[in-house]
């Protein structure tokens, strides 16, 4: 990390700076500082408004209480850069911040209505971040840990959230009405998350936890959740018609009035779901478990096997599934 002398010495040499300026606290609001190279520079409360850092590079930057309202940072890198308590409301396009640190932001950071199309954000610590409103097409969050956050209203169509954490830190990850088209959340961990009205068509979620989730009145059709685990999520008047939930864990699952149609569970642990008014016409399942177990060698106890549309038949106009005791 460069000093403030030295990091001033480097601005004084790349950029027309006043030398009167207040050295504690640096006024480099709309300055030209396209391409600017600062890596490592100790930027504390810098004044960046209204700025043009597109394809700046502020790798490792000490940016605490910087301010970069309406700043222009499409295509600058901030990996591993320190935004600790920094405004940004910026333009943020295709913007790098791998391995950035959220943490402790005050009051976490702002990032609503952000431009992130195409951000690397892989393994960034956005917990209790606000989203809500940004855009973060093929945005790639691989890794990245969004406990608490709030994408409201977001656009992650495409976005690529394998492995991502957005598990339960009150009030969990904040999605109603995301759009989360095609999106990647393969072994994410969603438990906790808040939903509502989110539209996730065509989604990717082998392996995801989705344990307390809540989908109420959510766009799941065509889903990909072989072996999620579903366990105690709701997904009230939710469509998951074409979903493949073959192998995925569906214990005290809430799918009153969802549109199952056409949607696969073969393989499923299948057990106290409440299934009131829900529509499951179509529905695939050659054969359900019903108890989990991990020893593979018991599995076989708990299987049961139905012919083609026996499922359908004996669940269609039943008002709560069948207890495990009475399908045994």
């Amino acid at each position: 990390m460069l000093t403030r002398e030295t990091t001033w010495a480097k601005l004084a040499m790349l950029t027309n700076i006043d030398s009167n300026m207040r050295f504690e606290q640096w006024d480099l609001s709309g300055l030209n500082l396209a391409g600017i190279d600062l890596g490592s520079a100790y930027l504390a409360e810098t004044n960046f408004g209204g700025a043009n850092l597109s394809r700046a590079k502020l790798a490792g930057a000490d940016l605490t209480k910087a301010y970069m309202g309406s700043a222009i940072l499409s295509g600058a890198n901030l990996c591993w850069a320190n935004l600790q308590e920094v405004y940004l409301g910026a333009d943020l396009s295709r913007l790098t911040l791998d391995g950035m640190n959220f943490d402790k932001a005050y009051p976490g950071a702002d990032l609503t209505g952000a431009d992130l199309t195409g951000a690397n954000l892989g393994r960034a610590n956005l917990s209790g971040a606000d989203l809500g409103g940004a855009n973060l097409t093929r945005a790639n969050l691989s890794g990245a840990n969004l406990c608490g956050a709030s994408l409201k209203g977001a656009d992650l169509t495409e976005a690529y959230l394998g492995g991502a954490d957005l598990s339960r830190a009150y009030p969990g990850a904040h999605l109603a009405e995301a759009d989360l088209t095609k999106a990647n959340l393969s072994r994410a961990n969603l438990s906790g998350a808040y939903l509502e009205a989110a539209n996730l068509s065509e989604a990717f979620l082998a392996e995801t936890n989705l344990s307390g989730s809540y989908f109420g009145n959510a766009i799941l059709r065509g889903v990909y959740l072989s072996k999620a685990d579903m366990s105690g999520a709701s997904f009230l008047r939710a469509d998951l018609s074409g979903c493949d939930l073959r192998e995925s864990k569906i214990i005290d699952v809430n799918f009153n009035y969802a549109n199952l149609a056409d949607a696969d569970i073969t393989g499923a642990t299948y057990r106290g779901v409440s299934t009131i008014g829900w529509h499951i016409k179509g529905i695939k399942a050659a054969h359900i478990y019903t108890c989990y177990t991990g020893n593979e060698a018991d599995r076989h106890k708990f299987r049961k096997i139905f012919l083609h549309g026996q499922f359908e038949e004996l669940y269609k106009s039943r008002r709560q599934s069948m207890p495990a005791s009475e399908i045994n």
